[in-house]
């Protein structure tokens, strides 16, 4: 993990754990504490964190890219640093409150961007918002520059106490991209709406398996599914996952938006996806009822949990039933809903290889890390009426100990190729 959350107090003794002095000049990422001063985040994840003092944070705001002149601070493992050169900055937009003055401009007061002085803005002819308002303003000139900081405003997004905008703030607060490039758009536009039998054409056909898809009850994108079947020798697993690269090709304009999110943002009142909703929500979830395109993970276990064979291919599926975590565990408890009766089995023998898997990961060692975890309700306006632990059953433990155990196969699989690299779940 980069080294992202350290604090400003990290101390002397902490610094000496690096074993390489830190070189004259380097680039990295600025984290600007409200007071002013900074730290200084080296591309080089072993080399140590660098202290800007206020007055060399001229013109540079929190997640800007930076080249920094670093010293070691006199009898001691310190290090202190000047920013030479901004090379990207982090934000090109801005959001907060919009404050009227005397010339027909406004001012945005609002720290969360890391600012290090307020923000002068223009509104263009047709936008009018009223003094207090949240607004989101095009930055035109940065800290530093001779024009100063200033920009011009593009949206109006209404009143600051109305709960419903917190969402939008913090998508701008937390540089989270929210809006498609036009070119993915219109490559999102250009894909079919349904797969075809010419989509499938060289995959292996498993639409007469009785695949499941197992999430949230809100969830709308589904983009893992699973079965399990018992054998002579012990369980036979299937994972399959949305094939997202059949649609998605790398260096298109669509790859390049969703490196931007690197994942869907969930918030109270909507989810900014990783992808358009064309894919997102229709052509790469695995919805029942209709054919979808996937990668599998075709694995072999003994009785023990132990993984004997394992296989890889492009595959078309028809997920049987969408079932919820709370279904899921319904069939677990002897309680099959009569919808799903069809599927029962295949969630029951999914429960069988799970507690096997867990087990066995615990007599090797494994943590078992089940953190309570909160879960704040709000109310049809957004505002909070609840606070309550967020209920953790076994079915979210099912899909778990099999996604697992579909990277621990693919992990297998890449270190006989002689291939290192990180591995993320479902």
């Amino acid at each position: 993990m980069r080294k992202s959350d350290r604090r400003p107090e990290r101390t002397a003794q902490a610094s000496k754990k690096h074993s390489s002095r830190a070189p004259k000049e380097a680039e990295g990422i600025i984290k600007r504490h409200p007071d002013g001063f900074g730290f200084f985040i080296p591309n080089d994840i072993d080399a140590p964190d660098v202290y800007i003092p206020r007055q060399a944070m001229s013109g540079v705001m929190s997640n800007d890219r930076v080249r920094v002149r670093i010293e070691r601070e006199r009898g001691g493992d310190r290090y202190r640093g000047e920013v030479l050169e901004v090379v990207t900055r982090a934000f090109t937009r801005a959001m907060g409150q919009f404050r009227a003055t005397s010339s027909g401009r406004g001012v945005l007061f609002d720290r969360s961007f890391g600012w290090g002085e307020d923000l002068n803005v223009s509104c263009p002819p047709g936008i009018d918002p009223k003094d207090g308002e949240l607004v989101v303003v095009q930055i035109e000139s940065y800290p530093g520059s001779t024009r100063g900081f200033c920009g011009s405003v593009v949206s109006v997004i209404g009143d600051v106490a109305d709960p419903m905008n917190d969402s939008v703030r913090m998508l701008h607060a937390h540089n989270i991209p929210h809006e498609f490039s036009k070119a993915a758009l219109r490559e999102a536009d250009a894909l079919p709406a349904e797969v075809t039998e010419k989509d499938w054409t060289g995959r292996k056909d498993l639409r007469h398996i009785p695949i499941v898809t197992i999430d949230g009850k809100t969830a709308k994108d589904f983009d893992d599914a699973v079965y399990t079947e018992k054998t002579e020798r012990g369980f036979h697993l299937i994972v399959a996952i949305a094939d997202v690269s059949h649609y998605v090709k790398e260096g298109s304009a669509l790859d390049e938006d969703a490196y931007l999110r690197g994942t869907s943002t969930y918030f109270p009142n909507f989810v900014s996806p990783m992808l358009p909703e064309k894919l997102s929500n229709e052509l790469c979830s695995l919805k029942p009822k209709v054919p979808r395109l996937a990668l599998v993970a075709d694995m072999r276990l003994d009785f023990h949990g132990q993984l004997e064979t394992s296989e890889f291919y492009e595959a078309v599926i028809l997920s049987h039933a969408r079932v919820t975590y709370g279904e899921a565990q319904d069939m677990i408890e002897g309680n099959t809903p009569g919808s799903l009766r069809h599927v029962e089995q295949n969630v029951l023998r999914c429960a069988d290889l799970a507690r096997i898997l867990m087990a066995k990961r615990f007599r090797e060692g494994s943590l078992d890390l089940d953190l309570p975890e909160t879960e704040v309700q709000v109310d049809e306006m957004g505002m909070p009426v609840d606070i309550m632990q967020s209920e953790r059953l076994f079915s979210h433990r099912l899909i778990e100990e099999l996604m697992l155990m579909a990277n621990v196969a693919v992990a297998r699989f890449f270190s006989r190729q002689g291939h290192r690299g990180n591995l993320s779940g479902s």
